[in-house]
């Protein structure tokens, strides 16, 4: 969010991107390396090279059933997965009630992911402390631990959980597929799975 902002991209900016969203999906998740952490690369097509998580972002933005922009701004409001470490803080401090908006987003997903922990790593080596605790490269925040202050955020990357998305079964309150469920049905498995993981990371 705060890179568009810097870059003051807007919804125009996007479209003329020209990115194809089941292609920078399935590139992004093909990414995903076996410990989580999203590897480097360069998404490239006619109109350009761009930063993979920049791609990933602004297709997302522009998607069919996202289009998230502000009105008057015509900003991006990216919207990035589900976080888990974030939402075991915020229990922490509200209680373990959880409500989430907009799951239907993982409708046209193949794979799915999930911020289940957080990596520092300083791009000086630089080791840096926050209440009481050293962080140095490498170190990890897991779900439940007390968040370090933002100038050592900054230097963090998510650590990304795969799911299977739920393309073939989506739950967009009036696609002709949820209009035809059978009522008092069960929910499509991979939203099962991602509602057990995020029970299983955090307090909720």
């Amino acid at each position: 969010q705060n890179y568009f902002n810097d870059v003051n991209g807007t919804k125009e900016d996007f479209d003329k991107m020209g990115l194809d969203w089941r292609e920078v999906s399935s590139t992004y998740f093909q990414l995903v390396q076996p410990n989580g952490l999203v590897k480097p690369a360069v998404y490239s097509n006619d109109t350009g090279d761009y930063d993979m998580g920049v791609a990933m972002a602004a297709a997302s933005c522009v998607h069919p059933t996202h289009r998230e922009f502000g009105v008057t701004s015509g900003r991006p409001r990216v919207v990035g997965f589900f976080d888990c470490v974030m939402q075991a803080e915020l229990i922490s401090n509200q209680g373990p009630y959880t409500s989430i908006s907009a799951f239907d987003r993982g409708d046209d997903y193949d794979e799915y992911g999930l911020c289940i922990a957080y990596i520092y790593h300083h791009p000086e080596g630089k080791t840096m402390y926050s209440n009481g605790r050293e962080f140095k490269s490498g170190t990890i925040i897991k779900c439940g631990e007390q968040l370090p202050t933002q100038p050592i955020m900054a230097h963090c990357q998510p650590i990304i959980k795969k799911v299977s998305g739920w393309r073939d079964t989506p739950i967009f309150a009036r696609s002709k597929e949820w209009q035809g469920r059978v009522k008092g049905g069960e929910l499509p498995g991979p939203v099962c799975e991602i509602l057990d993981t995020i029970e299983y990371f955090t307090p909720c």
